[in-house]
């Protein structure tokens, strides 16, 4: 029976090395908070906290590497010309390919670098400027653990949609599109009976990076229909972002009968519907944007 503390099954710590150049500092303790803040259990070594006065520099620098399970180096245009951190890179990289540390080494990037140090070309790296707090930290716990990080769904299974109109404007609407998982190369379309009149978009939920484009003229089938088509462009989506594509038609033109669908575009045409005019909808109230535009 387990009745005391010393009984307890104890979970062994990750420990990590933050490898840097003294000008990244900053950065780097930003990003070390960030990491224990979400993952309270990991034990990273950083020399800001480790290293006191009168300790021999060498000694606690191989000591942290040595206890390390991960070796975080951060490369940018100043730390791949320190010879300090170069020194550390070397190192870690011989425990490495000794294979007393396999896949020790892991490169994360502060910003664009010239030249990638040798022995990292093939490697995966985490990067801190195209990513989400939520998917640096996700990958950085992945690659410590030795898990992929990015649960990444099929576009038909990771979009989402939900339309409404809005009161005392019948000519007025929006659908907002959400993901479950991260998401990239990603299009979708709303279908129309009538071309729409003014658009607009707006995120209501994400820290992204990059946007949308969209087609500057609603395209038609041969039935008469109309797409906006949206194409994500230079960004990544995290679960929870939430991007909403507000219409108004002209005049006159009812926005609940005039809308027919909205779903996945493939590159040329609707590849998959995620609501259509019989789903359910939601009546709000207006707000900036195209709701605010005087009726045409």
């Amino acid at each position: 029976m387990f009745n005391t503390p010393s009984d307890w099954i104890q979970v062994p710590t990750k420990r990590i090395f933050f490898s840097h150049a003294s000008e990244d500092k900053a950065t780097v303790l930003a990003v070390h908070s960030e990491l224990i803040a979400h993952f309270p259990d990991l034990d990273a070594w950083i020399d800001t906290y480790e290293i006191v006065g009168g300790d021999s520099l060498l000694d606690k620098i191989a000591e942290g590497m040595d206890n390390a399970d991960k070796f975080f180096v951060f490369l940018s245009p100043i730390s791949v010309t320190k010879p300090w951190v170069q020194r550390e890179l070397n190192r870690a990289l011989t425990q490495e390919i000794k294979g007393t540390k396999p896949d020790y080494v892991v490169p994360v990037l502060l910003g664009n670098i010239d030249r990638v140090p040798p022995f990292l070309e093939e490697k995966k790296y985490i990067d801190l400027h195209r990513q989400t707090v939520a998917e640096w930290t996700a990958e950085m716990k992945a690659s410590i653990d030795g898990k992929d990080a990015l649960l990444r769904l099929e576009p038909n299974a990771n979009l989402r949609a939900k339309w409404h109109t809005t009161t005392g404007r019948p000519n007025v609407g929006a659908v907002t599109f959400s993901v479950a998982s991260w998401a990239e190369n990603l299009s979708f379309y709303m279908r129309t009976t009538v071309p729409v009149f003014t658009y607009d978009h707006v995120w209501i939920k994400g820290g992204f990076r990059g946007g949308f484009t969209a087609h500057d003229a609603p395209l038609s089938n041969e039935a008469g229909d109309h797409f906006l088509v949206y194409a994500l462009a230079n960004t990544r989506l995290s679960p929870g972002d939430e991007f909403q594509v507000r219409m108004r038609f002209p005049a006159g033109v009812s926005f609940k009968d005039s809308f027919i669908s909205a779903g996945l575009w493939d590159g040329s045409g609707p590849s998959n519907t995620l609501i259509s005019q019989g789903s359910d909808f939601s009546v709000r109230p207006p707000v900036d944007g195209p709701d605010e535009a005087p009726a045409a």
